[in-house]
């Protein structure tokens, strides 16, 4: 006999303060205006005898303390352990600088706040709980396309300009499965859905403009379309795709962030359509669990670190140069211990596995963990519950190109993605 389902779901406002540097790019970008606000949102389920929480922070990436000190204030006052709450960030570029990378600095004082507000929208979600069914379907999306192509020369370059001349092929598969997680009431309302799309973002303009990109405007379609209260947006493994269809012409931007709104649309609308199309799951088993990955960055070269002394003496971290940036971030990863350790997380909600991974994950990876999970559904959120750079497979480490270039947004060796890979199916093996 399966249990009464319970959901709740509530958002926080995040949007930091006007002058707060903004992440996403080389060098910092003080934000000058709003185009929308950033949230943390959160669902919290309970069947009984367990709760969960999945959030999402519209963050380009937050490091493991702050959502540590999340976790420690969720179990404190809400009573969910570590392993049964999944924090990941949305991977906006137009947000603010949650960590230090690419020579931008952290904001400490944005960053001292955000574990309270998450947790703090986890709490809320708790009080708002009622009785809910669960549905769940998956559709697909052709919006999202490998940023990698091998090209007549040889060699694999990152956005390579559309319709280049000399592009061959694309480097890698993608994955065009968007998730669809949906509770609702016993009378057919829908309350929260939990949505996972592997495409690495679209894009907000201005620059320097506050935004949530296109994971809010999927939110706010839903809300209209559906009635639904909340609608949250997971990044799949998406480390080396986007929205870029570089074998065709660049597309026209007849008005700003059209793109993103266009893009939202259609995730939105195909979210609604298998939305309608679900059957309802009568597994209301709620569950969680979580691993300490030890992962080793790679080795930096004394002769090079020398260089990068020269280098950085005299950079302007205003309007730094690549190479400037390139040098500042190999001085300040020799900082960094060489063993490290992150988490791998699984969490059950019914027969769906979501997995949490910590980094920026090329696609190939999760595709692996979902054609061999011990479960029927599998969705796999990056930027899970810590960052550590982008996260490739074997093949891409020999072919190299911008996500392979050593820094703190690069930092791990070859064996960190199928060690990902292993964890998070065996945690999956432990909760089916």
């Amino acid at each position: 006999m399966s249990q009464q389902l319970h959901v709740g779901a509530y958002e926080t406002d995040t949007t930091p303060k006007l002058g707060t540097h903004l992440i996403g790019g080389f060098g910092p970008r003080p934000c000058v205006d709003v185009n929308d606000p950033l949230h943390a949102k959160a669902i919290a389920l309970d069947n009984g005898d367990t709760r969960l929480a999945l959030v999402t922070v519209d963050l380009c990436m937050a490091q493991r303390a702050q959502l540590d000190a999340a976790k420690r204030r969720i179990q404190e006052r809400c009573g969910i352990p570590p392993q049964n709450v999944l924090i990941s960030a949305t991977h906006t570029h137009t947000g603010p600088a949650a960590v230090s990378l690419l020579s931008v600095d952290i904001d400490d004082e944005y960053a001292a706040g955000l574990p309270a507000k998450i947790a703090d929208a986890v709490e809320c979600a708790l009080q708002r709980l009622q009785p809910c069914e669960l549905v769940h379907g998956s559709g697909q999306v052709n919006q999202v396309f490998n940023r990698r192509w091998w090209m007549k020369d040889g060699t694999v370059r990152m956005n390579p300009g559309y319709q280049n001349p000399d592009l061959v092929r694309p480097a890698a598969a993608v994955d065009r499965a968007l998730g669809v997680l949906a509770f609702r009431s016993p009378d057919q309302q829908p309350i929260a859905m939990y949505l996972n799309y592997s495409l690495h973002y679209v894009g907000s303009s201005p620059s320097d403009h506050v935004s949530a990109d296109y994971f809010a405007r999927v939110d706010n379609n839903l809300r209209r379309a559906l009635g639904v209260r909340m609608a949250i947006l997971s990044n799949g493994t998406c480390g080396d795709v986007n929205n870029c269809d570089y074998a065709n012409p660049a597309p026209k931007q007849d008005f700003p962030n059209q793109k993103a709104i266009q893009v939202a649309a259609i995730v939105a609308a195909e979210a609604a359509c298998v939305y309608h199309s679900s059957a309802p799951c009568n597994d209301t088993t709620l569950a969680g669990a979580l691993y300490e990955l030890p992962v080793t960055r790679r080795q930096l070269d004394p002769a090079q670190l020398q260089a990068d002394r020269e280098t950085v003496a005299g950079m302007d971290r205003m309007g730094p140069t690549r190479d400037e940036v390139y040098a500042f971030e190999r001085l300040a990863l020799a900082q960094e211990p060489i063993e490290q350790k992150t988490w791998v997380q699984a969490l059950r909600v019914g027969d769906v596995a979501i997995v949490g991974l910590p980094g920026e994950l090329f696609t190939e990876l999760g595709l692996e963990i979902k054609a061999h999970a011990a479960m029927p559904a599998t969705y796999c959120a990056e930027l899970a519950n810590d960052y550590v750079g982008y996260v490739a497979t074997r093949k891409a480490f020999a072919e190299g190109s911008y996500e392979l270039e050593t820094a703190r947004s690069s930092k791990l060796t070859v064996d960190a993605g199928p060690d990902m890979v292993q964890a998070a199916l065996a945690l999956i093996e432990q909760l089916a």
